[in-house]
């Protein structure tokens, strides 16, 4: 697919100069970009679904509460060793 972008100078000179950096052409470059964008995107549907799916299978009795999570912190923060610092 060709795909033709009109980007305002701002962005295509921040463009260029990390296409720069990275030391490969700026259209290269942006497909680069595009493709990491749009495989994050698709990692995001992914997580979000697989979390529906979870949640539509936990049962109520596996629930843990706010207060329970609370607790459980503050727990954990009172076992926790202190440790001291001099200037």
């Amino acid at each position: 697919m060709t795909l033709t972008l009109e980007l305002p100078p701002d962005l295509e000179r921040f463009l260029e100069a990390e296409a720069l950096r990275a030391g490969v052409p700026a259209p290269q470059f942006a497909q680069r970009m595009l493709a990491e964008a749009l495989s994050e995107q698709q990692q995001d549907l992914e997580d979000a679904e697989e979390a529906r799916r979870i949640l539509a299978e936990t049962k109520p009795e596996d629930y843990v509460s706010w207060e329970q999570v609370k607790a459980e912190l503050a727990s954990q923060q009172e076992s926790a060793p202190v440790v001291e610092m001099q200037r």
